[in-house]
């Protein structure tokens, strides 16, 4: 089962002030006729000349609308916690990732520094 309902904008009022009572209420109807079945209404006084404007916007919220169902089906948006949790978890892994690496650099530094001091200190018993 398709849509059952349309969206009917405030700026309609003004875009139709210069029709009659019964001349938006035809209107109205064609809009309504149109977005339940999709045939184009016969429409013969001056609401015909406007009906082109509404059945471009209900195609378009129409074609909105068929696409936002295909996204949902496929599961939408994620959860914005989750996003954000993943988000948070990345960051952590990097920043363990640079301690690591801080780490290592130190550890590398000391070794030197103690292999430097073996090597002066055999001199110096070698002398």
């Amino acid at each position: 089962m398709g849509k059952c309902y349309v969206k009917a904008y405030y700026d309609w009022i003004e875009q139709t002030a210069a029709l009659e009572d019964a001349e938006r209420g035809r209107l109205f109807v064609a809009i309504l006729e149109y977005a339940r079945s999709g045939t184009f209404p016969e429409l013969s006084g001056r609401e015909a000349v406007l009906f082109p404007v509404f059945r471009a916007i209900i195609d378009r919220d129409n074609q909105k609308a068929e696409v936002n169902s295909k996204n949902g089906l496929l599961g939408g948006r994620g959860n914005k916690a989750t996003e954000s949790e993943q988000k948070r978890n990345e960051a952590t892994e990097s920043e363990q990732k640079a301690t690591k690496d801080i780490r290592q650099k130190t550890e590398d530094k000391r070794q030197k520094t103690e292999d430097k001091s073996v090597t002066v200190a055999r001199k110096r018993l070698l002398t």
